[in-house]
């Protein structure tokens, strides 16, 4: 049977990868990613982790999602650490392949991460370089993918069955300050809080309650309709069967506290989902990941 992992949101992958390599479900190193998202998840820190010293287990990277992940950027050290070495990257909605090829990651000086595209002589010996690791990346979405000889990981966000170019239904991101920190915030057009690179931090007040604000700039909300999330969950599982995709582990990440799932679609997509992966493999339904966080 193959175990399916449901997760709230998607840097709880990061553990649930070592949960599975400490359980003997997949192997530490050489599998293939099969990312099903509407966005690549390719973000690189800057990470606060010193990734010199290597994660040795589940209950490490469960720390790791905890106090360092994020939703964006948690599968670069899954590369460094060799979990993968290839990703097949099922982003778009169309059938449509971009150009593929090798990407690296690289330790910093400062023992951070940062993917990057190779350049020419410099990467010629990146395979023999310990401070660098080279991976395979394609992106496609409805099209036969390179020949897969090797355990698939199947990683899919129910975003991609109804993201429709909106984050819309999750709770805006603030924390409770103090009223002295409110109004030094206010006084101060200076505060490095108030110089970002973009303007996201505002501070907002309550009654007598005083909270720190980020906002980020989004389009109006725009619900997929229940027809087109069908059309989109069957024409995928179409792909898996025609490419005879049977991965060794599969995990779902709702996204819906984040809102990149909307509140009233993410409950549908998921009995979508699982009603498909069960037509077509045998499987085994496991919550650890829902409990744990």
């Amino acid at each position: 049977m193959i175990p399916v992992f449901r997760m709230e949101e998607h840097c709880e992958a990061y553990a649930i990868w070592h949960m599975a390599i400490d359980e003997g479900v997949i192997a530490p190193t050489g599998n293939m990613l099969l990312h099903v998202d509407h966005h690549d998840d390719l973000e690189s820190g800057p990470y606060v982790h010193d990734f010199s010293v290597p994660t040795q287990n589940a209950a490490q990277a469960l720390e790791m999602v905890r106090n360092v992940l994020g939703i964006a950027d948690f599968i670069v050290p899954a590369f460094w650490e060799g979990i993968f070495n290839r990703m097949l990257n099922f982003k778009s909605i169309f059938g449509v392949k971009k150009p593929s090829g090798e990407k690296i990651v690289q330790l910093r000086g400062n023992n951070d991460l940062c993917l990057r595209d190779p350049i020419g002589l410099v990467d010629g010996d990146a395979d023999e370089d310990e401070s660098k690791r080279v991976f395979f990346y394609e992106e496609l979405s409805l099209m036969r993918p390179e020949p897969i000889e090797q355990p698939v990981v199947l990683d899919i966000d129910l975003d991609y069955f109804c993201f429709d170019n909106s984050l819309s239904t999750g709770e805006t991101p603030r924390i409770e300050i103090t009223r002295e920190g409110y109004e030094g915030f206010l006084a101060d057009p200076r505060h490095p809080l108030r110089i970002l690179a973009r303007r996201m931090a505002y501070a907002e007040r309550e009654g007598e309650r005083y909270y720190l604000v980020i906002r980020e700039p989004s389009p109006p909300k725009r619900v997929t309709r229940e027809e087109r999330i069908r059309q989109r969950v069957d024409k995928f599982f179409a792909w898996l069967k025609e490419n005879e995709i049977r991965p060794v582990l599969i995990d779902i990440c709702r996204s819906r506290i984040s809102g990149y799932c909307p509140a009233d679609r993410w409950e549908l997509v998921e009995e979508l989902v699982l009603q498909g992966l069960g037509e077509m493999y045998e499987i085994q339904l496991r919550d650890d990941m829902l409990t744990l966080l």
